[in-house]
């Protein structure tokens, strides 16, 4: 606490640091405090002991899948017989033929097919400004 604080202020700061005696600059989450080498050689020590008894295979092949960091394939959750069933009736629906052809309805009266001159589409390619980028499209400005 810097030395230009009020007595009051200074007494509060010295109860808190009482009452919390890790230090409060020691960044939180990091796991235990102590030596990271420390922490190494324990580890260290944790996964040779897994290869000194070679009768016991399976530490043997705990080490390795620690040190190769192999996970177990994940068991399978349904235990539910018809499962393959439902889902075969269910995608069954997606590749039945149809036989029912859709028509295609004759244009409305109001409907009118919009004429497009060569000079119309030369003026919207000329706006394009050939710096920007392609859009979703893909399609340059410049082509």
């Amino acid at each position: 606490m810097p030395e230009r604080c009020s007595p009051a202020r200074q007494d509060n700061w010295n109860s808190n640091v009482a009452r919390h005696p890790e230090p409060l600059n020691r960044p939180r989450n990091t796991g235990p405090p102590g030596n990271p080498r420390e922490a190494k050689r324990l580890y260290g020590l944790k996964l040779s002991s897994h290869f000194k008894d070679n009768q016991d295979s399976r530490r043997l092949w705990q080490g390795f899948n620690t040190i190769a960091d192999n996970k177990p394939p994940p068991q399978a959750s349904h235990t539910d017989p018809t499962l393959p069933d439902r889902l075969n009736d269910f995608y069954a629906r997606f590749e039945a033929k149809n036989s029912n052809k859709a028509q295609m309805l004759p244009p409305s009266p109001s409907e009118q097919i919009p004429q497009v001159t060569a000079a119309e589409v030369k003026k919207v390619f000329a706006s394009v400004n050939p710096r920007k980028a392609a859009g979703p499209d893909n399609i340059p400005g410049v082509w």
